[in-house]
């Protein structure tokens, strides 16, 4: 059955996203792309098998794994006004560059989807999942690596956002195109296990996810040694739109 939900929030204009400095890098990192600013309900798609409800709150969720820099700066904003949403929480996990996630036991499949005997067994690692509450402007950010590619999935991570207390949780994942990761599998960590043999795009039809959103598909900036993207994360937060019925409903 096809999970594919797209809604749709109001359209106005947001605060652009201040960009900080990206790990190590100079000033010029700094003018990095700002996020978009249509207050668009981000686009849901699945949980997916490895998601842990073990919230670490950490900015660098790399753990020592070995790769390509990549930083994540995202704004959390309410779709009903397009008001930042301080306190909002970001839960970011992905896979590692081998294309394996801590915490669990990995089933691992070859490129025609037969599987490995034995699968590989992380359950005592936590690399690669954090979790940060959104500042006073709605902002987050994520210190992690380029993750690498497993059968059957094109490269992402995966995302969930929690408004600030009543509110819809938005669960979604972001997808690197083929383009993008050709060129950082060429790097040292990633180059063993060659490019992935995964070469789908938003134009590509998918029962499972919904990859074929352009607006999941992300194309990082080049920042010093590493990459870097910035993105609106928009979300249904009823807190202050409902008055007193929020709080009858947290009460349950």
């Amino acid at each position: 059955m096809k999970r594919r939900t797209v809604l749709t929030g109001m359209a106005a204009a947001a605060s652009a996203l201040a960009l900080g400095r990206a790990q190590g890098n100079s000033n010029a990192a700094d003018a990095a792309s700002a996020p978009a600013s249509s207050c668009k309900l981000i686009t849901q798609d699945i949980t997916g098998p490895y998601y842990l409800d073990a919230r670490q709150f950490r900015s660098d969720i790399a753990d020592g794994q070995p790769g390509v820099p990549m930083q994540w700066d995202f704004q959390v904003v309410d779709t009903f006004t397009c008001q930042p949403l301080p306190g909002a929480t970001v839960h970011l996990w992905q896979c590692n560059a081998q294309g394996l996630y801590s915490g669990v036991h990995n089933v691992v499949l070859t490129p025609d989807l037969k599987p490995v005997d034995g699968g590989v067994d992380l359950t005592d690692t936590s690399f690669l999942r954090g979790v940060q509450k959104a500042d006073e402007e709605g902002r987050v950010r994520f210190l992690s690596i380029v993750p690498g590619w497993y059968a059957p999935r094109p490269t992402h991570v995966h995302l969930k956002v929690y408004p600030p207390t009543f509110g819809e949780v938005a669960t979604t994942q972001l997808y690197f195109p083929p383009a993008f990761c050709d060129q950082v599998y060429q790097q040292e960590t990633y180059v063993a296990r060659g490019p992935s043999p995964i070469r789908a795009d938003h134009n590509t039809p998918s029962r499972e996810s919904s990859w074929n959103d352009e607006g999941l598909w992300v194309t990082p900036k080049r920042v010093g040694s590493g990459y870097q993207h910035s993105m609106q994360l928009a979300v249904t937060f009823y807190g202050k739109g409902f008055g007193e019925l929020s709080k009858f409903y947290e009460q349950g």
